[in-house]
């Protein structure tokens, strides 16, 4: 049974390591049609297979598109569109998100992974643990970086003596249980246009995302109840893991204090609104969360290392990567689902 809901308050990528080429899809205008080329073969005699290698020779990709048409119904895997401000919009590949099937019909559907939520919370609850106290990590010098991962480790490792006096090492995040979110249909996924702001160099590209005002549940399951705290570092260190909500909390506000701070000095007004709407969206019980491909280093690692500490210490990424060159990704909200009465 689902007891939370993200819903998604800036257009959400998470990759699944594919693109989409132009054997992939055929555009109509905004709309997108992805394909099995595959399949399309498949369906293909002899006659017609000789055509499609003399196409894709030349490179005749509106011959292509001709071709595959009219075997589309057959081929055809899903539909999305493209929303984006640019014009003249000619794709050439597509970043895919992360998708499965969606039924018995062999229908695609897109969901969230519980891993991409839970690596938040493990990097937010770090945050917290560091932010309190800088020192937790030392080092001999500035680039003794393994230090780090290993204070990380022993942060989420407890020593733990059951009733006989077994000493066991747990994971304090393994008693933090996270599904997959359920899946949900193709027709909330759009195609953005990505660009790299503050960039030198004109980089931008085509995403699959999960669009903005989309509600989607999943299960999270607390299990602390069963621990007996013999020393007081294993108690503190289950608590910080128990106050999940406001590590998240905090950590998804101070990167956006961080983000106001960037956009004004660059007189970027229109994100800076953006940006102080996150500010009051964000609650201790129902926090932000900052997820996916293409939130930046700044959601996992700016704010962090602007501590003073010289294991932490590097230079602050410049860029932002923006839908339309004026909105954030992968920003969500988690809020807990009422109980039936």
């Amino acid at each position: 049974m689902y007891n939370y809901r993200l819903k998604t308050i800036t257009p959400i990528h998470i990759g699944n390591g594919n693109k989409l080429t132009n054997l992939d899809f055929i555009q109509e205008g905004n709309l997108i049609h992805v394909i099995s080329f595959d399949k399309y073969i498949s369906l293909l005699n002899e006659e017609q297979l000789n055509r499609l290698e003399n196409i894709l020779q030349y490179k005749q990709l509106n011959d292509l598109s001709k071709e595959v048409r009219k075997h589309l119904k057959e081929c055809l895997k899903y539909r999305t569109r493209l929303e984006t401000l640019t014009k003249n919009n000619n794709i050439q590949e597509i970043v895919e998100h992360i998708k499965t099937t969606f039924n018995k019909n062999g229908e695609y559907g897109i969901y969230i992974p519980g891993s991409t939520i839970k690596g938040f919370i493990r990097f937010a609850i770090l945050y917290k643990m560091i932010k309190e106290n800088p020192n937790i990590i030392e080092c001999k010098n500035k680039n003794d970086k393994n230090n780090v991962s290993n204070v990380e480790n022993k942060l989420f490792t407890i020593e733990w003596k059951d009733n006989q006096s077994k000493t066991s090492y747990l994971k304090t995040m393994s008693y933090l249980k996270i599904s997959d979110s359920e899946t949900i249909s193709i027709d909330h996924l759009f195609i953005n246009y990505i660009h790299v702001y503050n960039s030198k160099r004109p980089i931008a590209e085509y995403v699959e995302v999960i669009k903005k005002d989309t509600s989607i549940r999943l299960k999270i399951k607390e299990d602390f109840k069963n621990f007996i705290f013999d020393s007081e570092i294993n108690k503190n260190n289950i608590k910080k893991v128990q106050d999940w909500k406001e590590a998240c909390y905090e950590f998804s506000k101070d990167i956006i204090e961080n983000e106001i701070n960037f956009f004004k000095q660059r007189n970027k007004e229109n994100i800076v609104k953006l940006y102080q709407e996150l500010k009051e969206l964000n609650q201790k019980d129902s926090p932000l969360l900052r997820i996916g491909k293409y939130k930046g280093k700044i959601s996992q690692t700016l704010v962090l290392l602007s501590q003073k500490n010289e294991c932490l210490r590097t230079s602050f990424p410049k860029t932002r990567r923006l839908v339309d060159n004026s909105i954030p990704l992968g920003w969500i909200k988690l809020e807990k689902i009422p109980e039936k009465t």
